[in-house]
């Protein structure tokens, strides 16, 4: 496998597969011009549909926020003395940035995808 080097202008970028899932219930009403369904199926007709799109990590990002609303009232109106002898608890939040690459089209068998992208203009 080549890896390329800087020099050359391309650079490497390693996708991986995001699965994505939802599910659609069709109500009775979309259903009525059909014939032949039982009124049972009409009542409980859903899809779920399932894709795969190609993804990349753009940024992870940590911050921390008070546990709850009473903790971000001590946070901000709470003199010293009080938050030395009650002190505020945190919790960590993590967000992670994804870019999306929905037009890159994948086969069913690979985990991962390598796509270069080239720098000179």
């Amino acid at each position: 496998m080549n890896d390329y080097s800087c020099d050359s202008g391309v650079k490497r970028i390693d996708l991986q597969r995001t699965r994505f899932t939802t599910t659609v219930c069709v109500n009775n009403f979309e259903l009525k011009h059909i014939k032949g369904l039982d009124e049972i199926v009409r009542n409980k007709t859903c899809y779920e549909l399932d894709c795969y799109i190609a993804s990349k990590v753009v940024e992870n990002y940590a911050f921390n926020a008070p546990m709850d609303w009473w903790e971000a009232v001590k946070e901000r109106f709470a003199p010293k003395w009080f938050l030395t002898r009650y002190p505020i608890r945190y919790r960590v939040e993590k967000i992670d940035a994804v870019a999306l690459y929905p037009s890159i089209p994948l086969k069913n068998s690979e985990p991962y995808l390598v796509i270069y992208e080239s720098n000179n203009e």
